[in-house]
């Protein structure tokens, strides 16, 4: 009756945010006894799904203090955090990263990304990750993230880095840009006749 007892303060203190490791330090405990305590009175899905939901709600509260205005790296110093660790955390929530002065800045969820239009290009849907081998997944860890966006300018519909869109690099599809260079040269050109 006492390891029951035992065992549902130990619970209560997980879903209150304690880590195993606290509580085993707090009882002069190894985290192996905390566990078979636990596991005497609450099935092992049942305590790793306090843990993952407490590690969530942890998450969602770091992206909070997120500064969209700020590099990933000033963001990654500000919290305490890895840059690579504050980057896979971004990627586990949907987050959209722009290349903006050899840095990673934040944009915003990939949600809001749709329908939205920046200079000719208004984005469609957002596709995923484009690897280096060209397939896309949703997995922020595998390459380029891409979606289809229609070109003002023609009607055409491409599939774009959405980085690439969102910062301006790209402004237009490259045949449009094509033409509009050639225009632009053509002003340019001054004859000696």
């Amino acid at each position: 009756m006492q390891t029951i007892d035992r065992a549902k303060s130990f619970y209560e203190l997980l879903e209150g945010g304690y880590s195993v490791k606290d509580i085993a330090d707090s009882q002069s405990l190894s985290r192996q006894t905390v566990y078979q305590i636990l596991r005497r009175k609450y099935t092992s899905e049942q305590i790793n799904s306090v843990i993952a939901g407490y590690k969530h709600r942890q998450e969602l509260g770091i992206l909070s203090q997120v500064d969209p205005e700020k590099t990933l790296s000033q963001n990654a110093r500000d919290l305490g955090l890895a840059k690579s660790s504050l980057y896979e955390l971004l990627g586990r929530h949907n987050a959209l990263l722009e290349t903006k002065t050899n840095n990673l800045t934040l944009v915003r969820k990939k949600e809001e990304l749709e329908s939205k239009s920046f200079n000719c290009w208004t984005i469609l849907e957002v596709l995923g990750y484009r690897g280096s081998d060209g397939s896309i997944s949703p997995n922020a860890r595998s390459g380029v993230l891409v979606g289809n966006a229609l070109c003002g300018k023609c009607g055409e519909v491409k599939q774009v880095s959405l980085a690439n869109v969102v910062s301006g690099k790209s402004r237009m599809c490259q045949t449009c840009g094509f033409k509009h260079r050639k225009k632009k040269s053509k002003r340019l050109t001054i004859s000696n006749d």
